[in-house]
């Protein structure tokens, strides 16, 4: 069952089955809910092989989001959990397009299939 945490506008959707945890965002993720979202990834990332953050239910994303999500991937490209970021909706995909990250980023569709599908 899946634990959640809502701030300032923001519903985290946290749940772990065995090395993958899924963190899922739905509303606005802006400077007054980043620190919570860190948080719970930071709580994530201690557990998981794989830590997957679903944007799919994602109506607004800023700058301060786009940072949590950048340090994220960088912590994993530097030994942390295989980081997977599930695609938002077109105007969330559209900040990151405009910010340059949109093929920086593991941005997938939906979750890979298992711990040895790395694409990265």
């Amino acid at each position: 069952m899946p634990r959640v945490r809502r701030e300032h506008g923001l519903t985290i959707r946290v749940e772990a089955d065995n090395k993958v945890h899924r963190i899922g965002l739905e509303g606005e993720l802006d400077l007054s809910n980043r620190d919570a979202l860190e948080e719970e990834i930071a709580g994530a990332e201690r557990g998981a092989g794989i830590l997957v953050i679903d944007l799919g239910q994602l109506q607004f994303i800023d700058s301060c989001g786009i940072a949590s999500l950048v340090r994220a991937a960088e912590r994993s490209h530097d030994g942390g959990p295989r980081l997977e970021i599930i695609q938002g909706p077109e105007p969330v995909r559209r900040v990151f397009e405009i910010a340059g990250l949109a093929e920086l980023l593991p941005f997938r569709d939906e979750p890979s299939s298992g711990p040895d599908a790395r694409e990265d």
